[in-house]
């Protein structure tokens, strides 16, 4: 049997042999923000100023914790730039949204892409356009 034979186990109709679906869930330190929309960016930098925060996922919301981050981060003053790193991307990321967001709100942007990232390489060399056409200075991972 060859691995990528598993991949068609998941096909089978057989509910009982499937686990439950996941949905994240709110972050204990960050939770309680997701609904006070008024002023994300005071909460989570104020919330940060208590403590480090470590974000576990699939388990925490990936939308409460790093999308929230960097929405703040794109609009926030004070912050001066934004700096990130994208291995595996989804075609319709809200993360180079923001990551857009920050450059248009005069922020340095810098991103570092793994063009060679495992069944995204299509996605990767597309978001490294649009984040190029933006004016944000893109790096590429290495070979190897």
């Amino acid at each position: 049997i060859d691995f990528e034979d598993f991949f068609e186990l998941i096909d089978l109709d057989r509910p009982d042999l499937k686990p439950p679906a996941w949905s994240p869930k709110p972050h204990p330190r960050l939770g309680s923000l997701a609904s006070d929309t008024r002023d994300e960016t005071k909460s989570i930098f104020d919330e940060i100023k208590h403590g480090d925060i470590l974000a576990h996922h699939p388990y925490h919301s990936f939308e409460g914790t790093v999308q929230r981050f960097l929405n703040a981060a794109a609009t926030d003053p004070d912050v001066l730039a934004v700096k990130a790193a994208i291995y595996r991307t989804a075609s319709d990321s809200k993360v180079i949204q923001s990551l857009i967001n920050a450059a248009d709100n005069g922020k340095q942007v810098a991103v570092m892409v793994e063009l060679k990232a495992r069944f995204d390489e299509k996605n990767n060399l597309e978001w490294v356009r649009q984040l190029e056409e933006e004016g944000i200075h893109v790096a590429y991972g290495t070979v190897g």
